[in-house]
């Protein structure tokens, strides 16, 4: 039977196709507060062209606290990365101290798509850390992946406001490029905004823990990974040679694992007992080329065969000859 026949006969029948049926929106419960400013904060970055339609897209990366709606930090970049994560993160650190937890959505940034390894779950941990997943564990932050977005729906909700007010304001000051907005977002933009749609938590105090200023935040928000220390004193890195800065450095055992750490801005670290090794690319020297002894290629001439070549004259398939004693052929 053709197509339209049995949609006929269906239809007789009283049977809906079902994309005729009309499914019921999915009602998500809405997830109450937390009782204490500090319990966790909310995070995630919105791509969005905030400086206009000529001005191509940037990404804000934001955290909100989920128990008051105070946003405790924002930072533009390009594209969303640990680094704009990590400036958002330490303007509220030294606001307001370190959040118990960080909620956020299951970005390779936050999880790492490897597995655990042995020692990661000797030690108790829930989840493969990333690099930034390292440094919250590292600064005592718990970490919370959500599954959706409607679960985080405070810092889902607060870009429609920014998307709003925020265009608006970066549109009224003349800004266009992400310098000058994360310069007017520390210097008013989210002290204003806190004070207009903040609300008041269940239970007075926050359970932020305090931030000992003396930690070297480069050095905890850094890309991390691990080489093997070589013979005098070096490591090998992204095809560099390095070797401690310092020459009054300890002295790595050759053949040993250890931690690198690459900050933002370049510099690269090893992590010897505890302590950073900042390191230096060793100069290696270039080999000579005799420009004059050494020819470059040119353009090679066709080769043209001879007119007695053999291949000139075709090819000749000969009879096969058989030699069966049966047959006598």
């Amino acid at each position: 039977m053709s197509r339209s026949s049995v949609f006929r006969v269906l239809k007789g029948a009283g049977i809906k196709s079902k994309k005729a049926v009309k499914h019921k929106a999915k009602q998500h419960r809405p997830c109450p507060r937390k009782t204490t400013a500090g319990i966790m904060w909310q995070t995630d970055a919105s791509r969005h062209k905030w400086f206009g339609e000529e001005h191509g897209y940037a990404t804000l990366h934001a955290y909100i606290d989920d128990a008051t709606g105070v946003v405790t930090g924002a930072f533009f970049t390009e594209t969303e990365c640990m680094r704009g994560y990590a400036a958002a993160l330490e303007q509220g650190m030294l606001a307001y101290g370190l959040p118990l937890s960080i909620y956020s959505d299951r970005h390779t940034i936050f999880r790492s798509p490897k597995e655990l390894t042995d020692d990661e779950i000797l030690s108790g941990t829930e989840l493969p850390l990333s690099n930034f997943g390292k440094a919250l564990y590292e600064l005592g932050i718990k970490q919370i992946t959500a599954h959706s977005p409607q679960a985080k729906g405070r810092i889902e909700r607060l870009w429609n406001t920014f998307q709003d007010r925020l265009i608006a304001e970066l549109r009224f000051s003349s800004i266009t490029n992400i310098a000058d907005a994360n310069k007017m977002i520390a210097e008013g933009f989210i002290s204003d905004y806190n004070r207009r749609f903040a609300v008041l938590p269940h239970e007075d105090g926050s359970a932020c823990m305090p931030f000992d200023r003396s930690i070297d935040l480069g050095l905890v928000f850094s890309i991390r990974d691990t080489r093997r220390a070589g013979g005098g004193n070096t490591i090998s890195y992204k095809g560099e040679i390095y070797t401690p800065e310092d020459e009054k450095s300890p002295v790595f055992v050759r053949g040993r694992i250890l931690e690198v750490r690459e900050t933002f801005d370049g510099a690269v670290y090893v992590i010897q007992n505890g302590m950073p090794v900042l390191m230096k690319k060793v100069f290696r020297a270039q080999k000579a080329i005799d420009v004059g002894v050494k020819k470059k290629a040119g353009a090679v001439s066709p080769h043209k065969p001879a007119s007695d070549h053999p291949w000139r004259g075709g090819f000749k398939i000969k009879p096969a000859i058989y030699n069966n004693t049966q047959t006598g052929r």
